[in-house]
């Protein structure tokens, strides 16, 4: 006696409960990034589905694929430089001066 096939139970297209995230399509799995802020820009621009799991990983690339950005230090000239020098000097001699003036007036009872 051969079984028929049964319309009760079984796996039915679009059975179930929903999925929380929608899944990747077909042509989605194609779709390869260059590095982890290619796929963030994607799913910014609303090109690629959200799924949490795969953005907090790219989160976490993100440090080890690109050199962190930060504002160039813009180097003094080197005049700029020697003056700096100079002026340090300058003020250690008089600073110098100054400390000696005043053990001087001390010692001899000057103001």
């Amino acid at each position: 006696m051969p079984k028929e096939k049964s319309t009760h139970g079984g796996k039915r297209e679009g059975a179930g409960r929903p999925p929380k995230y929608p899944r990747a399509t077909a042509d989605a799995g194609e779709r390869q990034y260059a590095n982890a802020e290619a796929f963030l820009d994607a799913v910014v621009a609303g090109v690629e589905p959200a799924d949490p799991v795969r953005v907090q990983a790219a989160k976490a690339l993100l440090a080890y694929q690109a050199p962190k950005k930060r504002a160039p230090v813009k180097s003094p000239k080197p005049s700029d430089l020697a003056r700096r020098g100079e002026m340090a000097a300058e003020t250690a001699v008089v600073e110098d001066f100054a400390a000696r003036a005043k053990a001087i007036r001390a010692k001899h009872g000057r103001h």
